[in-house]
């Protein structure tokens, strides 16, 4: 997907869940979607690399940022809780990666491998996320922050929303 594509699917995404709505808490660069007052996506509108970070679990989130080369630990958030997906802009010899600021992330453990907290460049060669792998994680994204809501202010039920979900995903595979 290249970065114009990554960022249009994700809005296009993010715009279907019910609930869901465009804020801009941070400066028109930076596209926040909520659902109630909480944050589960968030998205650049910058000329470097074209990013896309969500809410994740912290199992699921190590899990894929292991899997896939174009995703890390949430950029510029808590890496535990976040994750960002890297769409490439031109050669990944031609990308600019910007600067580092060597921090830490405060909900990282004292002996964990620091992770530096800017994009990287996705080999050529290799494991991108699906469109459709992307789908699903911003929507469980979505799920996740519902459900760590108190009931009484839930906009929907997460579990019946996703068992739904999960069945009409079934039916366009199959």
């Amino acid at each position: 997907m290249n970065p114009q594509e990554l960022h249009d699917f994700a809005v296009e995404v993010a715009l279907e869940l019910p609930h869901s709505r465009l804020t801009f808490p941070f400066g028109e660069e930076w596209e926040v979607f909520k659902v109630g007052e909480r944050m589960f996506l968030l998205l650049t509108d910058t000329n470097g690399p074209q990013m896309v970070t969500m809410k994740v679990d912290p199992q699921e989130g190590r899990a894929l940022v292991e899997a896939y080369d174009d995703v890390i630990p949430g950029y510029h958030l808590n890496k535990r809780h976040w994750l960002t997906v890297l769409s490439p802009v031109g050669e990944p010899e031609a990308m600019s990666v910007p600067e580092t600021s060597g921090a830490s992330d405060a909900s990282d453990t004292p002996n964990a491998p620091q992770t530096p907290d800017a994009p990287h460049s996705p080999a050529r060669s290799s494991r991108r996320i699906s469109a459709e792998e992307l789908r699903e994680l911003i929507i469980s994204s979505y799920l996740l922050v519902i459900a760590k809501m108190p009931k009484k202010d839930r906009p929907i039920d997460p579990y019946a929303y996703g068992e739904i979900h999960d069945q009409k995903r079934d039916q366009r595979l199959t």
